[in-house]
């Protein structure tokens, strides 16, 4: 059984097109399991990151962005294992990624923006973060970032 001390779930959020997806796959490419928290309700994390902790799992890596009842939910459940990571980029780098994605089902990252101010309450997860990355360069940048954070937590980023 994994002592609560030595468990870290890391949540890393951030606006869209922020690069959370590109943080998270680097911790994924270093073997620590990571859910995407995208279409996926809070019972399943829960569940998963339950599954995970019982198969050996000491670090778990979430995901996308978090509503704030959700993030109270799963820092009740973990007794304090749990820790946001944001990444934060400009607006004018996010346009610019935004306008790159031809899968988008938006018209405009302020549409995307306001979504997340009106009626959502994802950034009170952001707000609360112990750790942000400014993600305002490239990926070789972002992974550097990501390497040093993960040294504050004795993670190791390969």
């Amino acid at each position: 059984m994994i002592k609560e001390k030595d468990l870290k779930i890391i949540v890393i959020t951030g606006l869209h097109y922020s690069g959370v997806s590109e943080a998270a796959k680097i911790f994924k490419s270093s073997n620590y399991p990571t859910i995407d928290l995208k279409d996926t309700n809070i019972s399943d994390i829960h569940d998963e990151c339950q599954n995970l902790i019982a198969s050996g799992q000491k670090t778990i890596i979430l995901a996308g962005q978090l509503e704030w009842q959700d993030y109270k939910y799963l820092a009740h459940a973990f007794h304090g294992s749990l820790t946001v990571l944001s990444v934060f980029s400009p607006k004018s780098l996010r346009t610019k990624r935004f306008l790159n994605d031809l899968n988008k089902n938006t018209d405009s990252l302020e549409q995307l923006d306001y979504q997340d101010l009106e009626g959502k309450t994802y950034c009170l997860t952001i707000a609360i973060a112990k750790k942000a990355i400014n993600n305002d360069k490239d990926l070789p940048f972002l992974k550097a970032e990501v390497i040093e954070i993960a040294k504050e937590f004795n993670l190791k980023i390969v």
